[in-house]
């Protein structure tokens, strides 16, 4: 039985798709095939892949009748592999030769490991602040892998979306049952995923770089990930993944509230303390919130709902996140249909 599933999502992207299924084709594995998704493209994406199918059997190629949208492309293609193991390729990035064969091999030889992702490297012609997409906690030196136990301490998961899409690896056994959302604007869609994932067992991360980030101005990052509605959901994701690690034992405030003090940057610090002190947030989220906001008066002053907190009282930090989502034209994300898609 195959082992791997390359799922490849695909709209309207001919000439990055060649060269993503390219970087497939060069891989040192070899035994995988590869689901191409496509959401009703008319630039002739579908004869490109139908060529290379004919060629390689691999690669099978299926079709909706019309654009659905993202997030149905998007949960639609990772919910179909019967295989052990899936790997994500957004259709204008690449991987390098060896990147499959690391990947399988890490969980591989870690039955726990649910989650497997590793340093994606930008590239493109469009210009962007870092050269690297990693979280800051694996640029320790010294240090080329981690392996992180998230079924009992999830703390990191909520600083940052820790994984680069393209880098991702998972154990399909552990992604049934998730939380998927229909919402084509939630950006952070995929965090939310790869979250619920980690919960299940042990993520791993290669700081190596292993894959490449296309950077260019169709990049859904350019229009999604700025602005009040972009806080909102990236504050819905800690929101909800804490309160999903908290249930299931992985969570601890106490910990949480010692961790985050000691060494998070003031940025994420206070993303997380506005993301669990919200009205909605369990109540010992919201105690822990409150916690190291009173402890840290670098958070106090560092975002502006943080410094109307420390003028107006650490009541008002409850409401903030309203406040955003309210003026975000009240954005929560929809979740999708309970039937598979089609």
């Amino acid at each position: 039985m195959t082992l791997v599933t390359v799922c490849i999502p695909t709209y309207n992207r001919q000439s990055y798709l060649r060269e993503a299924l390219d970087s497939v084709l060069a891989q040192t594995f070899h035994d995988f095939e590869v689901l191409v998704s496509d959401n009703g493209s008319v630039d002739g994406t579908e004869e490109l892949v139908r060529s290379y199918s004919n060629v390689d059997r691999r690669i099978r190629y299926e079709r909706l009748a019309h654009n659905y949208g993202l997030a149905h492309n998007f949960r639609r293609v990772l919910s179909r592999p019967s295989t052990k193991f899936v790997a994500y390729l957004p259709d204008d990035d690449l991987w390098c030769p060896h990147h499959l064969e690391t990947a399988v091999s890490a969980l591989e030889d870690n039955a726990s490991a649910t989650l497997y992702g590793c340093t994606a490297a930008f590239f493109g012609n469009d210009t962007y602040g870092g050269r690297f997409h990693r979280p800051s906690w694996a640029m320790r030196p010294g240090q080329s892998r981690y392996c992180l136990d998230t079924s009992r301490q999830f703390c990191l998961f909520l600083q940052e979306n820790p994984i680069a899409p393209v880098s991702v690896l998972f154990r399909r056994v552990a992604h049934s049952n998730v939380r998927w959302y229909r919402d084509d604007t939630f950006a952070p869609m995929d965090w939310m995923l790869w979250g619920q994932i980690a919960l299940r067992g042990s993520f791993i991360f290669d700081s190596e770089v292993g894959v490449r980030l296309r950077w260019h101005s169709g990049n859904l990052s350019h229009s999604l990930l700025t602005g009040k509605r972009a806080n909102a959901q990236r504050r819905y994701v800690v929101r909800r993944l804490a309160a999903l690690a908290l249930e299931a034992g992985a969570l601890r405030p106490d910990d949480l509230v010692e961790e985050v003090l000691q060494s998070w940057p003031v940025g994420s610090a206070a993303n997380l303390v506005l993301a669990l002190a919200s009205l909605d947030s369990p109540n010992a989220l919201r105690d822990a919130a409150k916690a190291i906001f009173l402890r840290s008066p670098d958070i106090q002053t560092s975002m502006k709902h943080c410094r109307m907190a420390g003028q107006v009282g650490v009541w008002y930090l409850g409401w903030s996140d309203v406040i955003d989502r309210a003026l975000s034209k009240w954005w929560c994300p929809s979740p999708a249909p309970e039937e598979s898609p089609s």
